[in-house]
């Protein structure tokens, strides 16, 4: 079907450049149904964006696939309207007005279906493909009497556009489609077992900022805002299975009026196989085992990987299992299939997540270039007697305003609160640890911004007043060398304890030139084979802070994070790095890094 609709919109662009009025009537229906097409004609309004700032607009001229769309577009619209050239001032005022309505009608099919985002800066791409081809169609009309033949020559340039798209297309609908990708992937990895991953199963508090879906659950079906909901991945039959509730108690269908139910839900909306009543688990589940008895049913434990009491691998099962209900929702599953063998699993997903293919990099890029964003309108903020909240809120504000909010609350954690582990405490403080930064002190200045549902983590050790004293601008450099012999060994193969040994041997190189207290001080706790126990390289994507392996590898995007408290002083630094074949990709590489680099930008901030 999709290879079909695809072979369809090239013969109509086609005829419709040659100026043929019926095929340009019905392209522009084909591509407004693309949207109900997609979503199984499942309508899940949303609001649209119509308000945006300078910056924003700014932004916006880095979607390049909508200023090419519609560039061509615009050259379609002259065919339909010209008489006689295409350049001249009536075809071109008809047809950017034709596809400026296009634009339009796209952002409201977004918003209608849910199937993408309904946002009025996006008109402003739309607005620049419509110069570029005003200015390629003036050019064009101007050589046009100096080639001989011309209207075969532009026959054979619409053909070769038109095959070009057909091929594209052709290849998209085998090896465009993420999902079809991830879910093959972790076939492979499956073999002859289940895989079972939840939903969220509850709608945000509250107080909360945001609604956040299971991250793996979102990884393989894209539905952001389903609760309640169960996929079942079977490696041994390659097949996927969703299994979703006909009804939601009382108080939460005002909550979730487009819950998706078994009966009207298109497979194809959430990229499974099927789609099936939630109570049907069991039997399917049942029915399954009886025909390969062998298989193990592996339930997703990456969110509790991913938990506080993950990571600090703290052993009380009972509270875990309270706190977190993957744990409990292990031992139902066990209950329904008592002679099954039933384990946590956290390897399948989190190892997939962990290598992100072009279209997660690309998300990740602009998550990157909001945060530095973000960053710098925080930076903008810092001054003694100020509070840290006065900061988290201009970061905050950036992030809504450029992106899809932060990615987490930010951390302005100045003075003592800057000393690891302290920040940890702030999830346990209904004011996030704030207090009045002082004159000398320095603050753990980490934030990030999300972009559709990718999210971003950056942050730098920044002075309150502006200006380190000598030994806190030594230890700022002893750090950014040591990051930097980290990231040269960065590279597909390069092993995580690579990157920070050659962090470390960097540091004892240097041990015997230093000449603060503070930083000598600095080199030995982190030369001391007990000095570093927060010093890190983690993963990010639909979270923010993602299990690694081990072994990196050409297509993952890391924090690396060095970590160090000196003398009650809490140091730090953080960018998100692109892994190559060959080395990396720095992602936020537009912020500060030294000491001298961090004053400057922040005598250039407009600060109070």
């Amino acid at each position: 079907m999709t290879l079909a609709l695809a072979i369809a919109r090239v013969v109509l662009g086609v005829l419709a450049f040659r100026g043929v009025r019926w095929a340009y009537v019905s392209f522009i229906a084909l591509a407004l149904m693309y949207f109900p097409l997609r979503s199984g004609f499942v309508l899940a309004p949303q609001s649209c964006q119509v308000l945006f700032g300078l910056d924003l607009a700014l932004f916006s001229f880095t979607n390049y696939a909508h200023i090419v769309l519609f560039a061509v577009f615009f050259g379609m619209s002259c065919a339909q309207f010209a008489r006689g050239t295409w350049a001249n001032r009536s075809t071109f005022v008809k047809a950017a007005i034709a596809t400026v309505a296009m634009g339009a009608a796209v952002e409201l099919a977004q918003g209608i279906t849910g199937n993408g985002h309904c946002r009025a800066r996006d008109l402003i791409p739309d607005s620049a493909g419509i110069l570029l081809a005003a200015v390629v169609i003036t050019l064009w009309d101007r050589m046009r009497p100096r080639i001989r033949s011309w209207r075969k020559l532009a026959t054979a340039i619409t053909l070769a556009i038109g095959i070009g798209t057909l091929n594209a297309d052709a290849q998209g609908s085998r090896a465009s489609d993420p999902y079809a990708r991830r879910m093959a992937a972790a076939y492979d990895r499956l073999g002859n077992d289940l895989l079972i991953l939840r939903s969220a199963w509850s709608p945000a508090s509250s107080t909360a900022a945001r609604f956040d879906q299971d991250a793996s659950f979102l990884y393989f079906t894209g539905a952001e805002s389903v609760i309640g909901g169960v996929l079942v991945l079977d490696g041994r039959a390659r097949r996927s299975e969703l299994f979703l509730p006909s009804d939601l108690p009382g108080g939460l269908k005002a909550v979730a009026p487009n819950q998706p139910t078994p009966g009207r839900a298109s497979p194809s909306a959430f990229h499974v196989d099927g789609v099936s009543e939630w109570n049907a688990l069991g039997a399917y589940l049942a029915g399954r085992l009886a025909r390969d008895p062998g298989s193990t049913i592996r339930v997703d434990e990456s969110a509790l990987d991913g938990s506080t009491a993950g990571r600090l691998g703290t052993p009380f099962d009972s509270l875990a299992t309270l706190g977190n209900p993957h744990r409990a929702w292990r031992r139902l599953v066990q209950q329904h299939v008592p002679n099954a063998t039933v384990r946590g699993d956290i390897e399948v997903t989190t190892g997939l997540r962990a290598l992100k293919d072009s279209n997660e990099i690309a998300m990740l890029r602009r998550a990157a270039t909001t945060s530095v964003a973000a960053f710098n309108a925080g930076l903008a903020r810092f001054s003694p007697r100020q509070r840290q909240r006065h900061v988290e809120a201009a970061v905050v504000e950036t992030c809504v305003r450029l992106g899809n909010g932060p990615s987490f609350w930010p951390w302005v954690m100045s003075g003592p609160n800057a000393a690891f582990p302290t920040p940890w405490t702030s999830s346990l403080d209904h004011r996030n640890l704030d207090r009045v930064m002082l004159a000398g002190e320095v603050a753990r200045f980490d934030v990030g911004c999300q972009v559709d549902h990718y999210m971003g983590d950056v942050g730098r050790t920044v002075p309150v007043s502006g200006t380190f004293t000598a030994g806190q601008r030594e230890v700022i450099d002893l750090l950014v060398a040591a990051y930097r012999a980290g990231l040269a060994t960065i590279r597909d193969g390069t092993t995580v304890s690579d990157v920070i040994r050659a962090s470390v041997a960097e540091v004892a190189r240097r041990r015997p030139r230093l000449r603060t207290a503070l930083g000598s001080e600095a080199a030995s706790v982190i030369t001391r084979p007990d000095g570093i126990p927060y010093w890190q390289v983690h993963g990010i994507g639909l979270e923010a802070a993602e299990r690694l392996p081990d072994t990196l590898r050409a297509g993952m995007v890391v924090d690396y994070e060095p970590i160090v408290v000196v003398a009650g002083q809490g140091f730090y630094m953080e960018d998100m790095i692109l892994v190559t074949k060959n080395g990396y990709e720095v992602l936020t590489k537009a912020l500060p890094s030294t000491a001298a680099e961090i004053e400057r930008a922040m005598r250039k901030s407009d600060r109070p």
